[in-house]
């Protein structure tokens, strides 16, 4: 019997395929500047380049792409060659994330203050400056990830990638600590804000470093071999602590009501999580909610020893992610608005607040997946344990009932009350796992109902059906193409690449928990 929209395995084949089969293709084929370096990043749709300039962030992106697609213990040449003969393969793949490194390692820096460049001309020459740290953060997690996953061969390469990022990222978190080094164009009446944007890349920043370091004193990582010190060491630990800022930071960002729901979920805030007054203080950016949650639900599952905190720090990303679909979908064309004013009696100030750009729907579509998968995991950890505590009570009766054939009428009657109470204890805990168990799976069903609306939309609506390749990028409201290429200042090897990545994984997880639990 065939596969149906409801069911995991009917996506992971599609989607599978527009990873292997359409999406890497098109930029392997025709982003990649053999002569100079780096990658083209403004293609059309039958990927000519119309713009020669160079993006920092998003040269920085591709790089980690390819990087950690090379990194897949299961993709093969052979498994590639399926896909996509002649176009892919693990040197294809290592080759095209060295070309990007290497040209960034030539240009992204500007010498004299370390700031990093946000334009480049083909040949690497400087052309835009930015005022944000966006390029350095993608620029350092690009060469973190190829770091992690050179060939054991090539292990001094590796390590000077690897000294690249973590010196970055030194000087990265010197900017969020003090954003004015990277200069302002905002005078004194502006007040000291927190942009949800902040503490969002830099929790998944830190997820990455630490994917690159491992676990300290352990890790044999390629890199590190040929590293001396604890740096290591400290690093993790930085990391950590930051992680713990950022949750701090993003629940500023989260206003709740009376009832305990939330209400709102704020692009800016004051420094102190206060409401700011205007439009800019109301903006709602739904697709930066939604990529929030996945990287709440990401860091919930490395914690360890504290299933309260863990499960906590998931419900949060969930929720957010849930609450941003349910105020961000369109219920009249379908599709995540770009922007909403919290208000809701205002339309916010940016012109295309009603279109409906890829990325939000690129984030849906993780977050709901991991949602739903981690979700499932906790609640099959729930049900093992009320079976386990079940089976401990048979066990106790019949250990009981197997001593009171040797004990008289009273004592007899003393261990019954006993075993009585705790069998009532039992079961009033018992009730309370069983309620928990039924709600998550009713969460679960509402979960993998919205990833297959979000997943049903984006392939009726950006997926390029005549060409195939990357998705489009650009929609009006009613879901009508606005813009035809496919590679852009904002969009390169990256949200798509993305997406389709870590939904793969979850969905073949979910195959998998399906066959086990049917065999």
């Amino acid at each position: 019997m065939a596969d149906t929209p409801d069911k995991p395995r009917y996506w992971l084949n599609k989607f599978r395929h527009e990873l292997y089969g359409e999406v890497l293709p098109f930029w392997v084929k025709h982003s990649l500047d053999k002569e100079n370096g780096g990658y083209f990043n403004c293609l059309h749709e039958d990927g000519t380049v119309f713009d020669f300039g160079k993006y920092v962030w998003l040269q920085g992106r591709q790089v980690w792409m390819l990087s950690k697609i090379y990194g897949e213990p299961d993709v093969s040449d052979v498994f590639l060659h399926q896909y996509a003969p002649g176009v892919l393969s693990r040197e294809t793949l290592l080759k095209g994330a060295l070309l990007g490194a290497t040209f960034l390692q030539k240009y992204a820096v500007r010498e004299e203050d370390g700031l990093v460049w946000f334009l480049l001309s083909k040949e690497g020459n400087p052309i835009q400056m930015q005022r944000k740290p966006w390029g350095a953060c993608f620029y350092c997690m690009g060469l973190a990830e190829l770091a992690r996953v050179m060939p054991s061969g090539r292990a001094k390469e590796a390590a000077v990638f690897y000294r690249l990022a973590i010196d970055l990222f030194r000087i990265i978190l010197s900017w969020f600590d003090a954003p004015w080094l990277l200069g302002s164009k905002y005078g004194p009446g502006q007040p000291a804000t927190s942009s949800l944007a902040v503490p969002m890349i830099l929790l998944n920043m830190c997820h990455e470093i630490k994917g690159m370091l491992g676990e300290p004193d352990e890790n044999e990582a390629t890199p590190l071999r040929e590293l001396a010190g604890d740096e290591d060491v400290v690093i993790y630990s930085m990391c950590q602590g930051k992680e713990l800022w950022c949750i701090d930071e993003i629940k500023k960002h989260i206003k709740y009501g009376q009832d305990g729901g939330i209400v709102k979920v704020l692009e800016t805030v004051g420094v102190d999580g206060s409401e700011l007054e205007g439009s800019g203080g109301r903006l709602v950016n739904p697709g930066h909610v939604i990529e929030a949650g996945w990287f709440l639900i990401q860091y919930s599952e490395t914690i360890v020893r504290d299933e309260v905190r863990q499960m906590e720090i998931f419900e949060l990303g969930r929720n957010i992610t849930n609450w941003a679909y349910e105020i961000g979908w369109d219920s009249t064309y379908g599709g995540i608005f770009y922007f909403l004013d919290a208000g809701g009696f205002f339309s916010p100030m940016e012109l295309e607040w009603d279109m409906k750009l890829w990325w939000p729907h690129s984030e849906a579509l993780i977050s709901f997946a991991m949602a739903y998968h981690v979700s499932g995991n906790k609640r099959i950890a729930l049900v093992k344990k009320l079976e386990g505590e079940k089976e401990k009570l048979v066990q106790l009766t019949e250990r009981v009932e197997e001593e009171c054939t040797f004990l008289s009428r009273q004592e007899t009657e003393e261990k019954m009350a006993t075993l009585h109470a705790q069998t009532n204890e039992a079961k009033e805990r018992w009730d309370g796992l069983q309620s928990s168990i039924d709600e998550m799976l009713n969460q679960e069903q509402e979960l993998w109902s919205r990833f297959q609306i979000v997943a049903t939309y984006v392939m009726e609506h950006f997926k390029d059906t005549e060409r195939g390749g990357e998705w489009y990028g650009y929609l009006n409201r009613q879901g009508e193409l606005t813009q035809r290429f496919k590679g852009g200042p904002y969009k390169g090897c990256f949200h798509v690449p993305r997406a389709l990545w870590l939904v793969v994984g979850i969905l073949e997880k979910l195959c998998q928990k399906e066959l086990t639990e049917g065999s």
